[in-house]
């Protein structure tokens, strides 16, 4: 009885939340019967009316409400599309923007056995809170109310802009709440390919019973999705945006998050605008956008740099400013320019600024500059966060180089921490951050990969070649699992959520794809010359191609030379014949250890992991 009156309690706060706006609703003048669904045309004002008719629409916008919430969310859509330079400037004249409207219908998650009265505009059944749906087990929202919704619905409002004349690239998708879960659900299923999507405080439906990547792969793969939550919503709360995140960046390349600040009803203000204007400017260009918009956005920063918010004060650390033609030659001048980790570019002014500071130390933009940062330096990662507890001693350093070099110097290191204002520099043994808040001027450069491992930018596709992924608590978790399998030569890892999946090869076959880490196992010099063919080692690097032993002549080992490897490729270039013979097992069969020591090791479940099995074959019965 106490859990339907809690979920009845937090029911009726949500609605009570989402119907008393502190905006007053739209006149019922700016209403329009626009199509055979119960919509709200906007860019039929009526003093624009006579003008518009003159005007061809080039561009869509479609906004989906929240449940129960047509009238806020329209004031919402009213305040970033209007004409005024205040707004987010979307050229009125020539984009048509509709917001149709969900039926009235209980829902259950507002029982109708408790309050008969209220029925809802919602989009589809739902029973849980965001948060529970997106962990649970089961199936919590409506599979048949959201394949109508978005059929007879948004696919519909489709349909007539393209039949108008509106090419589909410059349709965009936007919503809020259960809106906002609705478009992340057709950027999935529609078999439309529209130019953008874009889901305020929202969650991905039926994350854990159909997961996106057991889907057909849809056809706005490669369209850009804008996620936006707010880091006080209670509704919607953060592990909806994590989750949704970690799901979708295995499908979508153009896929983002973005956590602002605010709450359900107020992450869509003055401060979030510009992200979503900007994020319309850089992802759909060809839409029209007003003149009379006042927002400017930073350049996207070249291959080698991340676009970071914030700036660093004055006319750079290097050097003397100069201009620049394009943010091409400022990136170049800074990569020939030594212990340069960032620039700063304006396409207006064409200044360049040069910094040894890998990140900001002012956390507000200053104008249109892009601050473009390489992270860290060459070999390491940045991530956001930093580690509470300290596991190194702290030490002052000129510059962030200088403490990857400290780092690189300890074979426990795996992460560094560095502040460019104090230039304090401290060693980690954990790889990843275990808290997300961080000041300004705070650098987190991690090798990305535990001991045995070197990280390489990229992916490979799917859930893994190996069995199927796997959620880990930590990397070195997942690193344990790969060195317990034979053949495992890689692995990727998500710090947000927690995926680990193993692979045979050991290079990735595709870009960055999100948080992943792609972790490949190190050159080992001790299985240089063993007469086992090694992936890992197979580079001009390790040995000169793991000391000749994947090309022939083969040793006579316990196994075959190819016991260990799954590609076995020759690759020494005097060397042009690949292996694809075997050998027989050599006469001897003998611990190389102890066998006190590989009996205790074989009792544990060790024999799996290499170097175990290489020093106690007998024992590990692999002769």
């Amino acid at each position: 009885m106490d859990n339907i009156v809690w979920k009845l309690l937090t029911a009726l706060a949500l609605c009570y939340a989402e119907n008393h706006p502190p905006d007053p609703p739209l006149s019922s003048g700016s209403l329009t019967n626009a199509t055979d669904l119960l919509s709200i045309d906007l860019s039929k004002e009526a003093k624009l009316r006579e003008l518009e008719k003159q005007d061809k629409k080039t561009s869509g916008v479609i906004w989906l409400h929240g449940m129960n919430t047509p009238d806020w969310d329209t004031n919402i859509l009213n305040l970033i599309t209007g004409p005024s330079a205040a707004r987010l400037g979307l050229n009125i004249l020539k984009t048509k923007m509709v917001a149709p409207m969900a039926e009235k219908r209980p829902t259950s998650i507002l029982p109708p056995t408790f309050i008969p009265f209220l029925n809802t505009r919602s989009w589809f059944d739902f029973s849980v809170m965001p948060g529970l749906s997106v962990i649970s087990p089961v199936a919590t929202e409506n599979k048949e109310d959201l394949e109508r919704a978005l059929h007879t619905r948004v696919e519909k409002e489709i349909e007539l802009m393209i039949e108008e004349g509106i090419p589909s690239e410059n349709i965009v998708l936007m919503g809020m709440s259960q809106g906002g879960a609705l478009t992340l659900y057709t950027a999935l299923h529609t078999k439309y390919k529209i130019g953008g999507f874009m889901a305020n405080v929202a969650w991905q439906v039926l994350l854990k019973t159909e997961p996106p990547v057991d889907q057909p792969i849809p056809i706005n793969k490669d369209t850009p999705i804008f996620h936006m939550n707010g880091i006080a919503d209670l509704i919607v709360p953060l592990n909806c945006g994590w989750r949704t995140k970690a799901a979708f960046k295995k499908v979508f390349t153009q896929y983002s998050l973005d956590n602002v600040p605010g709450t359900h009803l107020t992450s869509i203000t003055a401060i979030t605008i510009p992200k979503i204007y900007c994020w319309l400017k850089i992802n759909v260009p060809q839409m029209d956008f007003s003149d009379l918009s006042l927002y400017s956005c930073p350049a996207a920063c070249p291959t080698g740099f991340e676009l970071i918010e914030g700036q660093n004060p004055g006319v750079g650390q290097i050097g003397t400013a100069s201009t620049e033609n394009t943010i091409f030659d400022c990136s170049d001048k800074c990569n020939g320019v030594q212990n340069c980790c960032s620039f700063e570019y304006s396409e207006t002014t064409k200044w360049c600024y040069l910094n040894m500071d890998c990140e900001p130390t002012d956390d507000d933009d200053y104008l249109d500059y892009a601050f473009c940062s390489k992270g860290c330096p060459t070999g390491f990662k940045l991530l956001k966060g930093d580690i509470l507890e300290i596991f190194g001693d702290d030490s002052t350093e000129s510059t962030i180089f200088d403490c990857s070099d400290r780092c690189n110097g300890d074979q426990n290191c795996c992460s560094f921490e560095y502040s460019q204002k104090k230039k304090k520099c401290t060693l980690n043994q954990l790889c990843q951050p275990t808290n997300q808040i961080f000041g300004s001027g705070h650098s987190f450069c991690t090798k990305g990969c535990p001991t045995g491992f070197k990280l390489i930018p990229g992916r490979i596709p799917g859930w893994g070649q190996i069995g199927t992924a796997t959620e880990e608590d930590t990397i070195h978790d997942c690193s344990d699992k790969c060195n317990g399998v034979q053949n495992c030569c890689s692995f990727e890892y998500s710090e947000t959520g927690y995926w680990c999946d193993l692979n045979m090869d050991c290079q990735p076959t595709h870009g960055v794809d999100g948080d992943y880490s792609f972790c490949s196992r190190d050159c080992d010099p001790s299985w240089a010359g063993d007469g086992y063919c090694d992936d890992s080692n197979n580079t001009p690097d390790c040995n000169n191609f793991d000391g000749g032993d994947c090309c022939p002549p083969y040793e006579a080992v316990e196994g075959g030379w190819d016991k260990y490897c799954n590609k076995c490729e020759c690759l020494e270039p005097t060397t042009t014949t690949t292996t694809t013979t075997t050998t027989t097992t050599g006469p001897n069969c003998k611990d190389k250890a102890k066998t006190k020591k590989c009996k205790k090791w074989k009792k544990k479940g060790k024999c799996g992991k290499k170097k175990i099995a290489k020093k106690c074959k007998k024992t590990c019965n692999l002769c």
